[in-house]
C-alpha cells in the first residue's frame, strides 16, 4: 500500500484546478504538491472483458467522478462497442453493456453495427446521468469494409444511425435510448447544463462540398449565408480570399484571432467563446456592418484598382477619381 498522499477524486473534480492555484484550500495544496514529487505509477488496463476490440474512445470523466472510455470494435466484422469503467475498490475494469443490445441494434443484424463511441460521452452533473452517442466505422458481419456512402441507400446495409443511450451513473441503470441521426455517426456530443440541450456533431449531413462554381453563385450563397468561419491568424488574414469574401457579403467571421480591444478587423470577428456565451442579434448585425464597411475601404476591388494604378503611374491615382470613373462606366 502507497504511502503518498490521495485526494479523493471526486472533491479533486469539484474543487477544480482553479482553487488549488489561487490558495483557497490549503490542505489540497499541500496534498496535490505531495503528489507532483511522487509521480503516478502507469499501469495497463486490457479489454480483457471485450477481446474484439481493436480500439479505445472516449476516455472521460463521468458525473459521479470515475474514469469512462469506450472499448470499441472498428476493425471487425459486426463489431460492437462496450462502455467501460473503472473500479477504484477492483483496481479493475467494469464491462457495463453491450451497447448494440440495449439499442436493439445487434452485430448479426446486416447492417454496419454500432461499433464505436467517439467523443461522445456527455455528463449532466445534476442528476447523474451520462449521455453516450454512436459512431461508425464497422463492417457489418458479412462484408470486411464498410462505406457509408456506397450503402448510403441501401436499407439493409446501410448505418441505423447513431445511438443516443442515458445512462444513470447512481443505479448503473440504462434510462432510455433513441436514434439521434439518421444514417450517420456522432463525432462528438454535447451537453448544454444551463438549458438541458443534446447536441451532436454529424458525419455527412452537417457538411456540403459544392465544389468550383460560377461566381455569382458563390456570391449568391454568401449572401444566403451567416458565418463564415475562418482558420487565420493576425498575420495571415489580409491574404485569405475566404476571409475578404466573407467580409464582402457582410458575414460574421468566426475566428480564434478575434479581440474587441485590437484594431479592425479583428475588433469585428466572432470569438469561437462568444458564440457559446450568446451574442445579441443585434450586436451580430452591427459586427457584419462594420466589417463590410471596413473591407470595403480598404480592399475592394477599386482600392486594388487605383493602388496599381498608383504603382504603374498609370494617372487617375486618386481611389476618388478611379471610383468616380468606374461609377460613370
Amino acid at each position: 500500500m502507497s504511502s503518498r498522499p490521495e485526494i479523493d477524486r471526486r472533491t479533486f473534480m469539484k474543487v477544480g484546478s482553479g482553487v488549488l492555484a489561487a490558495g483557497l484550500a490549503p490542505s489540497l495544496v499541500a496534498e496535490a504538491s505531495a503528489l507532483r514529487e511522487t509521480p503516478y505509477a502507469v499501469k495497463w488496463y486490457p479489454f480483457t472483458g471485450h477481446p474484439d476490440s481493436d480500439t479505445c474512445w472516449s476516455l472521460s470523466v463521468g458525473p459521479d467522478g470515475r474514469i469512462y472510455a469506450a472499448a470499441c470494435a472498428e476493425s471487425l466484422p459486426g463489431g460492437v462497442v462496450k462502455p467501460v469503467r473503472y473500479n477504484e475498490q477492483r483496481d479493475d475494469l467494469d464491462y457495463l453493456f453491450d451497447l448494440a443490445e440495449k439499442v436493439d441494434d445487434p452485430g448479426d443484424s446486416g447492417r454496419a453495427s454500432q461499433c464505436k463511441i467517439h467523443y461522445s460521452f456527455a455528463p449532466s452533473m445534476h442528476d447523474g446521468v451520462l449521455y453516450l452517442a454512436t459512431h461508425l466505422s464497422g463492417p457489418p458481419i458479412d462484408l470486411p469494409v464498410y462505406s457509408p456512402w456506397y450503402s448510403w441507400h441501401d436499407a439493409k446495409r446501410c448505418f441505423r444511425g447513431s445511438a443516443l443511450l442515458a445512462f444513470d451513473t447512481r443505479t448503473d441503470q440504462v434510462l432510455w435510448w433513441d436514434t439521434l441521426i439518421l444514417k450517420e455517426g456522432c463525432r462528438c456530443l454535447l451537453h448544454d447544463e444551463e438549458r438541458g440541450l443534446l447536441s451532436g456533431f454529424r458525419l455527412a449531413e452537417g457538411f456540403e462540398q459544392r465544389g468550383p462554381r460560377p461566381e455569382r453563385e458563390i456570391s449568391e450563397l454568401l449572401l444566403a449565408a451567416s458565418f463564415g468561419i475562418s482558420g487565420q491568424d493576425e498575420l495571415s488574414y489580409s491574404k485569405s480570399g475566404a476571409f475578404m469574401a466573407y467580409a464582402a457579403h457582410g458575414l460574421n467571421i468566426v475566428a480564434e484571432c478575434a479581440d474587441r480591444s485590437k484594431e479592425e478587423p479583428l475588433c469585428w470577428l466572432i470569438a469561437p467563446r462568444e458564440l457559446i456565451q450568446g451574442v445579441s442579434e443585434a450586436e451580430l448585425k452591427l459586427r457584419g456592418e462594420r466589417l463590410r464597411a471596413w473591407q470595403k475601404r480598404t480592399s475592394s476591388w477599386q482600392i486594388i484598382a487605383a493602388k496599381f494604378a498608383d504603382a504603374l503611374q498609370l494617372g487617375e491615382t486618386s481611389p476618388e477619381n478611379f471610383r468616380d470613373r468606374a461609377a460613370r462606366r
